[in-house]
This record gives C-alpha cells, structure tokens and sequence, in this order.
C-alpha cells in the first residue's frame, strides 16, 4: 500500500507543477493581452482623433480659399446677401 502512495503522490505532484505551470502561463497571457488591448483601444482613439482634426483642417483651409476667391474677385459671392465670410459673421454678431 505504501508503494501505491508514493507513486500517486509522486505523480500528483508532477500533475500539481504542471497546473500550477499552465495557471502562471494563462494570468501571463491574460496580462499581455490586457496591455495590447489597451495599447489598440488608445490607438484607434488617436487615430480617429487625427481624422477628425484633418477634417476640420480641410473644412477651415476650404472657408480660407473661398474667401479669398469672394474677396478677390467681384463675380464671387457667398450668398445673394453677403459678399464675404467676414461680411456674414460680422451681420451675425451685430
């Protein structure tokens, strides 16, 4: 009977080192794959940041050309009651 339960409490503790081996591997993926996720999430919020901010550069840099074509030229209007960009927000702020 003894031999019997060395020979189980042999392999029980290889069995145990194995689990306990699999259990620090897994809490170490899960901690890596924690920090990519995060390091994706903040990524893709910068990512998505820039594109807006190209857009609105884009918007601002056409209001620019645009106003200097209804400046500059005198066939050019904003609309049938203001010439100008300038002329529009300084109605609106009266």
């Amino acid at each position: 009977m003894g031999e019997i339960e060395g020979i189980h409490s042999e392999k029980k503790r290889m069995y145990d080192n194995v689990v306990n081996k699999l259990d620090q591997e897994k809490e170490r993926m899960d901690s890596d794959i924690k920090s990519v996720y995060g390091e994706y999430k903040d990524n893709e919020r910068r990512f998505h940041f820039n594109n807006i901010q190209t857009e609105i550069y884009e918007v601002y840099l056409k209001r620019i050309n645009n106003e200097a074509k209804f400046l500059n030229q005198p066939e050019k209007r904003l609309t049938n009651e203001f010439k100008s960009y300038s002329e529009f927000f300084t109605a609106k702020l009266r």
